[in-house]
């Protein structure tokens, strides 16, 4: 059983470690007996000297292990002792010295080579070949090559085939790229590029060709059907058509502004004949063939007129005219456009007119006229008063005033005519006829059929 362990003691100095004894033999491993209950620490005692290392017995056989006994309480620990000084190290012993290397001995000086033995007689042109047996043999050269008896040795024609001849970069070919003799080399090319010497004849290499350069197509023509045109020349001012489904040719000249007319199947364009000053293209009466035709103006002469300018060919009427298609009224005493009875002259033109009217009125106020137009004018206005015998007339000079009253008969349908020239101002500004009722309230009429002429003077 395991005593209790005393208090520590002091530490005391480090004795000297005496001699490591031989290992003995290892003892058997008795059997571990139980363990007892642990009791208190006790306080922890001084260490002694340590003593020699004895032999260490054999190795027991290792027991069964025993039931693990109650833990007892852990007594208290005692303080801990003053640690001694250590011991000083004492000196190593000096390392004996190295005995001298002995000397090595001198090489013998190699001995001379003795004189190469007679291979014996070689046929002409023949030479020594190591046979099986490791034996040098007369053999005549053969194969892709001769040899001479000078040494020269000779590749036999067409003896290089592609196989033994070297490899090469892709799509490449081999020559000389450049202007004089030199070794050959690999020359390569890319897509849609062909072999050609280039323009200042000093290199060869892939490229595009120069179609312009004769040495490219020498005398050859391109044909149609190879998306050439078959000529080697064509008319100075013509054009290319096809005659043929693979056929071009050259048309004739062209005239200078003439419009180029076709010419059908098998036949190249034609210029057609230049016109005179003022005439225009059509057909001709046949309907075969494009012209020129001059356009005339039937009688009256004031019917029509034709203006050439850049750009354009403008044809205007001199003549204007209208017919009232329903009747028109008015219930009051504003001015108010007659529709339909209107014209528009050229800027700065003199028109001539007559507005040939039917009217009438619901009562007895009557009706009244006015123009509006642009420049100055010169009219009269003549009419039905207050019976339809009885007439009156007006002057008309100031666009837009109304006329006297006409038609002051209730219910009576009258006349009235107004005629006069005007003189446009510069702006082109319609001429337009316009009527009121005098009184407010009654209700004024121009009926249908009414109309009016006017004509550029």
């Amino acid at each position: 059983d395991t005593g209790s362990t005393g208090s520590t003691g002091s530490t005391s100095n480090t004795g000297a470690t005496g001699s490591t004894g031989n290992t003995g033999f290892t003892g058997d491993t008795g059997s571990t007996g139980s363990t007892g209950s642990t009791s208190n620490t006790g306080a922890t005692g001084s260490t002694g000297d340590t003593g020699s290392t004895g032999n260490t017995g054999f190795t027991g056989d290792t027991g069964s292990t025993g039931s693990t006994g109650s833990t007892s309480n852990t007594g208290a620990t005692g303080s801990t002792g003053n640690t001694s000084n250590t011991g000083a190290t004492g000196s190593t012993g000096d390392t004996g010295s190295t005995g001298n290397t002995g000397f090595t001995g001198d090489t013998g000086s190699t001995g001379s080579t003795g004189a190469t033995g007679n291979p014996g007689a070689l046929t002409n042109t023949h030479i020594f070949v190591g046979n099986a047996g490791g034996v040098a043999t007369d053999v005549a050269m053969s194969g892709d090559a001769t040899i001479a008896n000078t040494g020269a040795v000779t590749i036999t024609n067409n003896a290089v085939t592609d196989a033994k001849f070297r490899q090469g970069i892709a799509r490449s070919v081999v020559g000389v790229a450049g202007n004089a003799t030199a070794n050959t080399a690999d020359i390569q090319g890319i897509t849609d590029q062909i072999l050609r010497i280039d323009g200042t004849g000093t290199v060869l290499a892939f490229g595009s060709i120069d179609l312009s350069k004769a040495a490219t197509v020498g005398i050859s023509i391109l044909p149609v059907a190879n998306g050439g045109t078959g000529l080697s020349s064509g008319t100075s001012g013509g054009i290319l058509g096809y005659t043929a489904a693979g056929t071009i040719a050259s048309s004739i000249a062209l005239t200078t502004n003439a419009l180029v007319i076709g010419g059908g199947a098998g036949a190249t364009p034609t210029p057609l004949a230049l016109g005179t000053a003022n005439q225009i293209l059509g057909m001709n009466a046949g309907a075969t063939a494009n012209e020129y035709k001059t356009v005339s103006v039937a009688a009256p002469a004031y019917a029509l007129t034709l203006t050439n300018a850049a750009n354009s060919i403008t044809i205007k009427a001199n003549v204007a005219n209208a017919v009232v298609t329903g009747d028109v009224t008015n219930a009051t005493n504003v001015l108010a456009n007659v529709t339909g009875m209107t014209f528009t002259p050229g800027a700065s033109e003199t028109w001539s007119f007559e507005f040939n009217i039917q009217n009438g009125c619901n009562n007895t106020g009557g009706v009244r006229y006015a123009i509006t137009f642009g420049g100055t004018m010169n009219a009269v206005a003549v009419g039905m008063r207050n019976s339809v015998t009885a007439q009156t007339s007006a002057i008309m000079k100031i666009s837009g005033t109304a006329t006297i009253a006409f038609n002051t008969v209730a219910l009576a349908t009258g006349w009235t005519r107004i005629t006069g020239v005007v003189v446009d101002g510069g702006a082109g500004t319609a001429v337009q006829l316009q009527f009121r009722s005098n009184t407010n309230g009654q209700t004024s009429t121009v009926y249908a059929n009414s109309y009016f002429v006017a004509r550029k003077n």
